[in-house]
């Protein structure tokens, strides 16, 4: 791929489809059946890295205007908000719905609408 052309929004579209797929797939198939106990500062430890997607979401991508430059912080905050549900499931088994719920919302402040105003 030539280092001056843009991704298509197409693959913006499928990147983002096929992540809330992936998320909602992983929890149907290995959330516990029974929630266990967690305690402490580790039940919010989830929490990071949908601050660190939202920040990059409504702080830093629209500081770019070119699709190129965008798409690797389309990618690394998408990973981050996915990373939230994907934590809660492992980290704190009594609330991976709360994450997962939650990680859904980070992901879907990413829908790629905005790509059409970014230059190409």
């Amino acid at each position: 791929m030539n280092a001056s052309k843009s991704v298509p929004i197409a693959i913006w579209w499928f990147i983002w489809f096929s992540i809330i797929v992936a998320l909602v797939t992983i929890h149907a198939v290995l959330a516990p059946e029974t929630g266990g106990n967690s305690t402490g500062a580790q039940r919010y430890l989830p929490i990071g890295p949908l601050v660190f997607s939202t920040l990059i979401r409504w702080f830093v991508l629209p500081r770019f205007s070119e699709r190129r430059r965008a798409f690797p912080l389309f990618i690394a905050g998408l990973a981050m908000a996915e990373g939230t549900g994907l934590l809660g499931l492992f980290l704190v088994p009594g609330m991976e719905t709360t994450y997962l719920v939650l990680s859904l919302m980070g992901i879907a402040q990413y829908i790629p609408v905005f790509v059409a105003k970014l230059d190409s």
